[in-house]
């Protein structure tokens, strides 16, 4: 691995490094086939969850640092990791799901006990508002109830509740992002007659009454990033893993089905 320099027209000099695609695209393959029966790491035991660390750890030492920053070639997508953040993220993989609770290293509800189940999970980044989406699917862990009266309906997508917590986020070089809370809105997934429902604002305090910044953020380092896949480690002592998906706007219902 070499390095080398690159003058970004007039901007301050930065390092980059050189490497060797085709050992990175085999590191791919072998995370995306490591956790592809792990259930988004809800499945993974100890073992399973020690190996995929290892893999990313290797991935990113084979891919080098990443710096987030703004490139002045727009029209080059490789030349600007800030334009390979935006988009839309689908979560494959979450070292904060091993303990079987919807958590980090500060654990959520356990997961066996709520009356869902996890559908999908999404982080949508608009880097020209500086705004992240953390988009979660709770689907109903027993489907539609079906009156005995009634014929049987034709096969519909398992119904449930799409969460988005809205965050605003900071940049610090050279690939932290730190995000801060500021509201949640939800609405309704599945069937037809459910589509039609409209999305509801949970209520938010009045801004003198939210509680003070660094009681509402959080942060992680972009370890690994390109046009398909991204890797970030957080504050929690959480490994997530991300491919790029289509905007949830272009998906049809069905495809939020699990």
């Amino acid at each position: 691995m070499t390095l080398t320099q690159d003058f970004d027209q007039g901007r301050d000099m930065t390092l980059t490094q050189d490497f060797d695609e085709e050992e990175v695209e085999g590191l791919k393959v072998k995370i995306l086939a490591a956790v592809a029966s792990l259930d988004r790491g809800l499945a993974a035991n100890m073992r399973e969850a020690s190996e995929v660390d290892k893999l990313c750890a290797r991935l990113e030492e084979a891919a080098g640092p990443i710096t987030l920053r703004w490139s002045t070639s727009r029209s080059s997508p490789d030349a600007s990791t800030m334009d390979k953040l935006a988009g839309t993220w689908r979560l494959v993989y979450s070292s904060g799901f091993n303990g079987g609770s919807l958590g980090g290293s500060r654990p959520g509800p356990p997961a066996a006990l709520l009356p869902t189940v996890l559908g999908q999970v999404y982080q949508v980044i608009d880097t020209d508002k500086m705004l992240l989406d953390n988009v979660v699917e709770l689907l109903l862990a027993y489907g539609m109830p079906q009156l005995p009266f009634l014929p049987r309906p034709d096969p519909q997508p398992t119904p449930g509740v799409r969460l988005t917590l809205r965050h605003t986020y900071e940049v610090a070089q050279p690939n932290t992002v730190t995000i801060v809370f500021e509201s949640t809105s939800a609405r309704t997934v599945g069937p037809d007659v459910l589509q039609v429902l409209p999305q509801f604002d949970v209520p938010q305090l009045p801004d003198f009454l939210k509680p003070p910044k660094n009681f509402r953020s959080a942060s992680f380092d972009v370890s690994y990033l390109d046009a398909s896949m991204r890797i970030t480690r957080g504050d929690r002592g959480e490994l997530r893993i991300y491919l790029r998906d289509r905007p949830l706007e272009a998906q049809a219902p069905a495809d939020y089905v699990d």
